[in-house]
């Protein structure tokens, strides 16, 4: 889009489902915050060893009986809770989820399942087995129910030793580790916080969800097992609540979605009561809201109209209040709560789930336009011209805290991680005396800070943890829920976008002499769009860049070496791929690639042999691109065989000159991506 004399924007996609590929990569990025497994192929190429799993003999565990609701800080007292360590209680674990800069596991993550079963629950249209490319992907359970219930079941193995839920916060944060030292080599001490009421009525409404979520799905089976471990979980909070203790949330919230799901009135009785005495505690609140949103959604023959009214009532106040009107008076048309100070996302982050709720209801527009116009700032229309989210987008950012990519030696982040993003002047938790503290930077610029608007103070400083880190419940989850929210109805066959491939073709290497002057070109291709820029860079400093193809650029006066020449091709949908100059390149542009694809050419009897594996029977295509990304040929297979094939095709009728070619193959299998190999012709 262009308009005279003002400027011009980025290029951007009209279509009927543009927003599932920003629902795809922020739902995977949960995935690759999983804890207790190993990250591996085919599922990603941001491999990682498997953490923090008692059967590595690595770290250990300590099972406190001090619980972590007494707690006035977020480890607990040290002598407190090592105080209370139950050494007759051998309990092991895994299966968390972890964040950005440490690897242990909050109550507060418990958000993650609830926004995507909520998102389910009210557009299951929109979701699908297979999608996601997760371990679970083909089990015939759509991929984000999958994902919902890996915190549930680690949960549900974390149990004290009379039953109720323990492990709400799990840490080894009593015990220092080592500079550098990753989640998979971690050998400290775990404390695991006892069993106790408020996280085991939480377990029960979370498990009442699922069996709710599973019925719709077809899987009765799975409902029945998670309805009964609901109601047993009730159980037990209801047996071993404590005079004192501040329940009424969580009590609250569990039995809103045994009654949902049950319809027994003692469960509509205690929400009724409940409701009338919400608790006070901080970290409740959420509970209150998740509790509300599933009755004023419930549809029970029995129910009381005018307590259900009360709740719809409620939830259209807060998506007003929080949403519709900030967004309506902003100029940037952004909605989220007037009173909310700029941190942990308030700059980055859509927190518009009120609104969703509210719409699924109402289906009045203005909820829906707000949640769009948000949703279209943070995707880029902002005044940085950022798309908030890593690895997507033409401009999007590059440096954010997360050790296990810094550790694995990587270059580039995981796609959809979405930073905290700007926080403003005062509302900095680190110390000022390094690059970890936002003062840091903001004490640096000119003109002052002081003169900044807020969204503007954002600075790619990966050490930092109050711009560059997140959090999967603050920021991850949310987000994949209302990018979910704007899909339409989920599409067979539907792709995430390839990154594109790049490899060197020069100078040669005696050309590298100190004071000379080379031309370094590449080869670039993009099977799904097309190729943005080249930067180039030496021994990791930014040398230059082309926008134009063929890509090449020159560098003058060169630097003493030694030298270690990079490119980074970008393409339309911000996906990159780098090549080193000098290595062999290796191509990989999909995390779905299953099996290696090699191609033999055959020039006396003018053949090209296609080398590749099946995992089962299916249609295969087999294609010739030419280097620029331009279709040459195609050759279609039908019903071929699980297992490894070598297959000739002629190429009479194509005169393939020397240079770069680029071949595929493509098969019907849900989950196995496209292979991709050069072939190279002199």
């Amino acid at each position: 889009l262009s308009v005279d004399r003002i400027g011009c924007s980025f290029p951007f996609k009209i279509g009927s489902d543009i927003y599932r590929e920003a629902f795809y990569h922020t739902i995977r990025q949960l995935y690759h915050a999983r804890n207790g497994i190993a990250l591996t192929e085919p599922y990603t190429t941001f491999t990682r060893p498997r953490t923090c799993h008692p059967d590595d003999g690595k770290i250990r565990f300590l099972y406190t009986r001090s619980k972590w609701t007494d707690w006035h800080s977020e480890n607990g007292d040290k002598n407190t809770v090592l105080g209370l360590v139950d050494t007759t209680v051998h309990l092991t674990t895994w299966g968390w989820y972890q964040d950005a800069g440490d690897w242990d596991g909050y109550y507060s993550h418990t958000a993650v399942p609830r926004y995507l079963m909520s998102i389910y629950e009210f557009y299951p249209e929109k979701f699908s087995d297979g999608e996601l490319n997760i371990p679970e992907s083909g089990n015939g359970i759509p991929d984000i129910l999958d994902e919902a219930r890996w915190l549930i079941d680690y949960f549900d193995r974390t149990r004290g030793p009379s039953g109720g839920i323990a492990g709400a916060r799990i840490h080894p944060d009593f015990e220092d580790i080592a500079d550098g030292v990753p989640s998979w080599e971690d050998t400290r001490h775990w404390i695991i916080s006892a069993e106790d009421a408020v996280t085991t009525y939480t377990f029960a409404g979370m498990c009442a969800q699922l069996a709710y979520c599973y019925k719709m799905a077809g899987k009765t089976s799975l409902a029945g097992t998670f309805i009964s471990k609901a109601e047993n979980a009730f159980d037990w909070a209801e047996e071993n609540r404590q005079t004192g203790e501040d329940l009424h949330n969580a009590r609250l919230y569990a039995s809103a979605w045994l009654y949902k799901y049950l319809g027994v009135p003692v469960f509509q009785d205690i929400f009724k009561q409940e409701y009338q005495n919400p608790s006070s505690e901080e970290y409740a609140a959420e509970n209150f809201r998740w509790a509300v949103y599933a009755f004023a959604t419930c549809s029970q023959s029995n129910i009381d109209n005018n307590q259900k009214t009360n709740c719809i009532n409620q939830v259209k106040a807060i998506a007003d209040a929080d949403i519709v009107d900030p967004a309506t008076k902003r100029s940037f048309r952004v909605g989220f709560n007037w009173t909310y100070p700029l941190l942990v996302g308030q700059a980055t982050t859509p927190m518009v789930f009120p609104a969703i709720v509210a719409y699924k209801i109402t289906s009045d527009s203005k909820y829906r336009d707000a949640i769009q116009t948000t949703v279209d700032y943070f995707m880029g229309g902002n005044p940085l011209n950022m798309l908030w989210m890593t690895g997507y987008g033409d401009h999007h950012p590059e440096q954010v805290m997360h050790l296990d990519t810094w550790f694995s030696n990587r270059n580039e982040f995981i796609p959809g991680i979405i930073p905290y993003g700007p926080t403003y002047i005062g509302r900095d938790w680190m110390p000022n005396n390094g690059p970890w503290a936002a003062e840091f930077a903001l004490c640096r610029v000119y003109p002052s800070k002081e003169l900044w608007p807020g969204h503007e103070m954002y600075f790619d400083n990966r050490y930092c943890p109050p711009t560059n880190e997140f959090t999967i419940h603050q920021n991850t989850a949310p987000a994949a829920a209302v990018f979910g929210f704007l899909c339409n109805e989920t599409m067979q066959g539907w792709k995430p976008n390839e990154a594109p491939i790049v490899i060197f073709t020069g100078p040669d290497k005696s050309a590298l002499q100190t004071g000379a002057t080379v031309t370094l070109t590449v080869q670039v291709s993009d099977n799904d769009g097309y190729v943005r820029r080249v930067e180039y860079f030496n021994n990791q400093h930014k040398i230059g860049q082309s926008d134009i193809p063929p890509f090449s650029f020159t560098w003058k006066n060169l630097p003493a070496g030694p030298y270690k020449l990079e490119a980074v091709a970008y393409d339309n949908e911000g996906a990159s791929t780098r090549t080193v100059f000098g290595h062999a390149s290796t191509v990989v542009t999909s995390v779905r690639n299953r099996a290696e694809l090699k191609v033999f050419p055959n020039p006396a009897r003018n053949t090209v042999h296609f080398e590749f594996e099946t995992e089962k029977v299916s249609d295969v295509t087999c294609s010739i691109y030419s280097a620029e990304g331009k279709l040459l040929k195609t050759w279609k297979i039908h019903h071929l065989t699980q297992g490894l094939h070598q297959l000739s095709f002629n190429l009479s009728d194509l005169a393939l000159v020397p240079g770069q070619y680029l071949c595929a193959v493509d098969t019907a299998i849900s989950g196995a991506g496209r292979k991709l190999t050069w072939l190279i012709i002199q």
